[in-house]
């Protein structure tokens, strides 16, 4: 107590808060990285969906759908989508082993559509791509983005018997692309077919 009987005070000064403040600032910060050093986050794995079933099932019902053969090593079927209608819609969100996107999708919307849809509304068409060893088709339209992706584009004639008795449109258009690098992405293409699984 002061000589006049009243609590003392203390001296208030910006430098002080200014130093309390740093202090304060310097601990919460040491004990978030403190914290971040004895966490372990879960890795995400997405789930592996089976696409091959789905293209059995449709094919099982006098369907024709566009798909891949094979998938390289360490890929992953991130997202699977089939949409049946008058042409149905089938399309595959995948993984590659780097964790680079590429998806394929085959439908009836017209080709202009689709990649300002799925790539870019003005994504830029390049040269054709030819494919001869291609089982769906060997000439296909590049378009690329400022984002860095590729996509493939190509219209295709489905048998007209299979496609009226399923009651498909005969003519598609199945589109490759994503953020893998074109040779990725082509080896994708070389793989795609209409073969009928057993």
């Amino acid at each position: 107590m002061s000589e006049t009987g009243r609590p003392g005070r203390y001296t208030r000064s910006t430098g002080g808060l200014v130093g309390a403040m740093l202090i304060l600032f310097v601990a919460v910060i040491g004990f978030v990285v403190f914290r971040g050093l004895f966490r372990t986050e879960p890795e995400y794995t997405p789930p592996d969906t089976d696409y091959v079933e789905v293209v059995r099932a449709v094919q099982g019902e006098g369907g024709d759908l566009v798909y891949p053969e094979d998938l390289p090593e360490g890929w992953v079927v991130n997202n699977l989508d089939y949409l049946p209608g008058l042409p149905p819609t089938f399309s595959l969100a995948l993984l590659t082993d780097d964790e680079e996107f590429a998806g394929m999708i085959d439908t009836g919307t017209e080709p202009d559509e689709l990649v300002e849809a799925y790539v870019d509304e003005v994504a830029v068409e390049g040269d054709p791509f030819v494919l001869e060893a291609s089982e769906v088709a060997t000439e296909w339209r590049t378009f690329t983005d400022d984002g860095g992706d590729t996509a493939y584009v190509a219209e295709i004639g489905l048998d007209p018997a299979t496609a009226d008795a399923a009651g498909q449109d005969a003519t598609r258009t199945v589109m490759v692309y994503g953020s893998a690098d074109p040779e990725v992405l082509e080896d994708l293409l070389a793989s795609l077919t209409t073969a009928p699984l057993r």
